[in-house]
């Protein structure tokens, strides 16, 4: 049965209980149409038996010929009320087929419209990426599972640099474009159980589970070096990186502040290229470590 958060059961959709009751009515009316043939069945064996001895019981001829027409009778007329009987059944199962994939059909639609609204709620329009509101959804499980575990967690903070000049510089259509080549970027630089994320604007996370400071350099690599070719202009798309390792009891809050802090401190600092703002935080941590 089908719960909802509080435990308590969950309302079955009303055309998922229409279904139902028109799979059972046209399981009720397909058992009906086979036992009334069985029936028929017996009592057609009955009337032959009887007419194949009827000397057994009367000696006047004439009287065997009549009771051979009226049993022949009989058995014409059961014919054609079982034939009558099916007939009328059969119409009525091909009705309630019919409902039944009608109703489906609606169903089918509205599982496609659910799942329509389900990737408008957590994916980007523009990049496909995941949003800000699914992030802020999965992130608790993959810190919880992090804890749980001991395994590694390392969330990546990333902001376009310049991004407003080349808006002003090209226009907005080429910033938009320059979002979705970075985008695109990033999905084939990371690995499928990695999480990426567009925070809004010119902002990107990307959460890497499974992932040491040690295989950090990898992504960092693939990552570096996207461009943009838009109108006939080479536009390098540049970015500052923040990274931020996850410590037991950490909150999604404390986590993205100290990737935020990372990436401001590379933005606004004299080292531009991520590898080597990623050779000098593996330092850092491993300072800090020790």
């Amino acid at each position: 049965m089908t719960t909802i958060a509080d435990g308590e059961p969950a309302q079955v959709p009303a055309e998922v209980l229409n279904i139902k009751a028109s799979l059972k009515q046209l399981d009720r009316r397909d058992w009906g149409l086979w036992i009334t043939a069985t029936i028929i069945l017996l009592l057609l064996c009955f009337t032959v038996f009887t007419l194949s001895t009827p000397s057994l019981q009367l000696e006047d001829r004439w009287a065997v010929h009549d009771q051979i027409a009226i049993g022949l009778r009989g058995l014409l007329a059961l014919v054609l009320l079982f034939c009558v009987f099916a007939l009328y059944q059969q119409y009525l199962i091909k009705r309630l087929r019919t409902k039944l994939q009608e109703q489906i059909a609606v169903v089918t639609e509205l599982h496609s419209r659910a799942e329509t609204f389900e990737r408008l709620a957590i994916l980007d329009p523009l990049t496909g990426l995941f949003n800000r509101r699914f992030a802020y959804e999965h992130l608790p499980r993959e810190i919880a599972r992090a804890d749980r575990n001991g395994l590694p967690l390392i969330i990546l903070m990333i902001d376009l640099d310049d991004f407003k000049t080349v808006n002003d510089t090209y226009g907005h259509a080429a910033g938009d474009a320059a979002l979705e080549t970075f985008a695109r970027h990033i999905k084939r630089a990371i690995r499928s159980a990695d999480l990426p994320v567009r925070m809004g604007g010119d902002e990107f996370l990307v959460a890497l589970p499974d992932c040491s400071p040690e295989q950090l350099d990898g992504p960092l690599k693939r990552i570096h070096g996207c461009t943009l070719e838009y109108d006939g202009k080479h536009i390098e798309v540049n970015f500052s990186v923040g990274i931020a390792q996850h410590q037991k009891g950490d909150s999604v809050a404390q986590l993205l502040e100290r990737a935020d802090a990372s990436m401001y401190e590379m933005k606004h600092g004299d080292n531009k290229s991520p590898r080597d703002w990623y050779q000098n935080w593996r330092q850092r941590s491993t300072a800090e470590t020790i």
